[in-house]
């Protein structure tokens, strides 16, 4: 399992752990101080994740879409914040 912590510039933390398999998001657990609501919505998007290649713009399109299809906020950090924690557990 790989893992990244993330401090958002003036916001809060994200941290992340996943598990690859041929190259793609086999699974995803993101915690941290950051404010999410629903706060259920990050059981979804680390749904939508699952099966990601480890490309920014298709990890960003699929956050995105998690928090807008759940009418979602995040609050101390952002969709791209998620996704650099994310890229950053891979380097």
């Amino acid at each position: 399992m790989r893992t990244a912590t993330y401090k958002v510039p003036g916001g809060k933390l994200i941290k992340v752990k996943l598990s690859l398999k041929d190259d793609r998001i086999d699974e995803v657990i993101i915690t941290g101080d950051f404010f999410l609501h629903p706060e259920y919505c990050i059981g979804e998007i680390e749904s939508a994740l699952t099966g990601s290649k480890m490309d920014s713009s298709e990890l960003l399109a699929r956050v995105d879409k998690a928090l807008h299809s759940n009418a979602a906020q995040l609050i101390g950090a952002s969709a791209s914040d998620i996704v650099h924690a994310i890229l950053s557990a891979v380097e």
